[in-house]
């Protein structure tokens, strides 16, 4: 891939693609401490692109996809307030008494 391709992959490519190559090695599914995400940064900065002296290539992408780390790899959970209402007889069971009181089609 040129540079000027290569500059251009949008860093949410570059962030999933290090994050699989780290599932592989750790055998996790997200990195959850701070050791972890810097070995996910550290796959994301060995992914630039290196000169001829083989120093790495000033890629903005990829610079956007280290800094997004700590806010974008995250374990995502249900509330379990919200996880209450979906469990719900009521949410489970629709009828159609409750779908015309929400306006949906069931």
């Amino acid at each position: 891939m040129s540079l000027k391709d290569h500059a251009h992959v949008p860093f949410l490519i570059i962030l999933y693609k290090a994050l699989e190559s780290w599932r592989r090695t750790s055998g996790k599914t997200v990195p959850s401490n701070w050791r972890e995400k810097e070995e996910l940064r550290e796959i994301i900065r060995e992914s630039k692109l290196k000169n001829e002296d083989g120093v790495p290539e000033d890629e903005e992408n990829f610079e956007e996809a280290i800094k997004a780390v700590n806010s974008a790899v995250n374990v995502t959970k249900i509330p379990s307030n919200v996880q209450e209402i979906l469990q719900d007889s009521a949410c489970i069971n629709l009828t159609s008494k409750v779908c015309k009181t929400v306006r949906v089609q069931c």
